[in-house]
């Protein structure tokens, strides 16, 4: 990243002079980063390898990369190892090759990542048409070995595996892939099924997946979900949100507990929101607004998302009649 906080909370831009010994803090998560100076005069910032207290994470990634690094290239791939990108190199590969005139990126992330600064190293990637897979390490999932929330952002979508994270154990030289992530309301918790792939088979899925176009909307599915008993639970609290809502449906002479059925939901959501309930607002704050919802419309709406890993589409009609909640 080229900004920090210095320590009177100026932002500064890393292009100007400053003192590589002097404390700078991420703009986002306020942890401590360092000024690094690349071979070629680049100065951006970066967060710090003692950000866990300690080096493990740090050897870990090292170790992780290197035998990523190792396993591409017994499968013939002519892969390197940490590779500067594009005309001022502000992207470096964790590893990188290409493949019938397309350019592969895999990275390993071990440390924190804020959604900014993933989604500025999505934006890079395709700036320099480089196709990127994301492996997490351990620091992504929690002491039972499911996926954290800060894990989320980078969920990607595959037609096979439906939404996924993929975690890389350097220790048993193994890929965990937790796919089809879902929510099953009214529950937050995310559901999904776990498999266990080898380095090869992971790539070679990940990469036949993203030949195939982009998801432009979800198979219908059974409404077998009626959010109308939650949502009366969720009245009783006088501090709710939701009674808010409960104010625009008097507006137009509806009532938040006697939604039309059109509003019902499937018994399976898509991970993209950091909440089921937000994807019953989308639809609530449609409804209220066209009083129409079609299979399709509805499908569009939970394809929203913030996630920059998700593939997009190109803006439909249903992304230029956008509105605000």
């Amino acid at each position: 990243m080229y900004a920090a906080l210095q320590e009177n909370n100026v932002l500064i831009n890393a292009q100007t002079d400053l003192s590589r010994q002097a404390r700078y803090r991420c703009p986002n998560c306020r942890q401590p980063v360092q000024l690094v100076i690349s071979g070629r005069g680049r100065a951006f910032f970066r967060h710090c390898a003692a950000f866990s207290g300690d080096n493990a994470e740090s050897h870990l990634h090292e170790q992780g990369k290197k035998q990523l690094y190792q396993e591409m290239n017994r499968l013939g791939v002519a892969a390197k190892l940490e590779v500067p990108l594009g005309h001022h190199q502000e992207r470096r590969a964790d590893v990188f090759w290409q493949h019938h005139q397309q350019s592969w990126a895999l990275e390993f992330q071990c440390a924190p990542l804020s959604l900014i600064e993933l989604s500025e190293r999505h934006q890079s990637y395709r700036d320099l048409q480089v196709r990127e897979i994301w492996l997490l390490g351990a620091t992504y999932w929690s002491a039972q070995r499911v996926p954290i929330k800060a894990a989320r952002q980078f969920i990607c979508y595959g037609a096979s595996w439906g939404y996924y994270l993929a975690y890389w154990q350097p220790q048993t030289d193994r890929v965990c892939l937790f796919k089809h992530l879902c929510y099953l309301p009214p529950a937050n918790q995310l559901f999904y099924q776990l498999n266990w792939l080898s380095l090869p088979q992971f790539v070679q899925a990940v990469a036949q997946q993203q030949t195939q176009p982009p998801l432009s909307y979800i198979p219908e599915q059974p409404l077998l979900y009626d959010p109308r008993l939650w949502l009366g639970e969720q009245l009783l609290w006088p501090s709710s949100s939701w009674r808010s809502w409960q104010d625009r449906c008097y507006q137009q002479g509806l009532n938040l507990n006697d939604l039309p059925q059109i509003l019902w939901l499937p018994k399976v959501l898509p991970p993209t929101v950091k909440r089921w309930s937000v994807l019953l607002e989308r639809q609530i704050a449609w409804y209220l607004r066209f009083h129409e919802l079609t299979w399709r419309q509805r499908s569009q709406l939970y394809l929203q998302s913030n996630w920059p890993l998700l593939p997009t589409d190109e803006p439909n009609q249903l992304n230029q009649r956008a509105f605000r909640y």
